[in-house]
């Protein structure tokens, strides 16, 4: 059923309470209004894959309009300004919406850090999600690896 979901919904998902992942759709903006009015959205936070992300400047005044405080990182290679994120994801107000175009690899990746990282799951209760939202990619999961290793 999460499947079914995440595929209907541009892999939206709840990582836990207040904290929302979403992939950047065009089509998604009126799901993401959804989540402004019955979450109380503060925060969202996009993992963009160029300078200038085609659609940083109209979801920038969306959300500005909305209230919510819009924050975008640059992140094309794995690890790329990945901590910045990191924190902004942990520290930002909440309730919170971050994702990239597919929620896969840069969405994916954050979130596979944040649930081992600051909820405390285990690696197998982190890939359980993968399934449901996609695998991050080999560079990713290089990346997610050594983070975990410590190497």
């Amino acid at each position: 059923m999460r499947w079914l979901i995440a595929a209907i919904f541009g892999n939206f998902g709840v990582v836990e309470k207040d904290v929302y992942r979403c992939a950047q759709r065009w089509y998604m903006y009126p799901i993401w209004i959804g989540i402004w009015l019955f979450c109380g959205l503060k925060t969202r936070i996009n993992l963009a894959t160029q300078e200038k992300d085609t659609q940083d400047r109209f979801e920038r005044w969306l959300w500005k309009k909305l209230g919510v405080k819009y924050i975008t990182f640059l992140t094309i290679a794995p690890g790329l300004n990945f901590d910045e994120a990191f924190e902004a994801l942990k520290t930002c107000e909440r309730p919170v919406l971050y994702g990239c175009e597919g929620n896969k690899d840069r969405g994916g990746g954050l979130t596979a850090v944040y649930k081992k990282e600051v909820m405390g799951c285990t690696f197998t209760e982190v890939v359980e999600d993968w399934p449901v939202f996609g695998a991050p990619s080999e560079g990713w999961l290089k990346f997610l690896f050594k983070r975990w290793d410590g190497s």
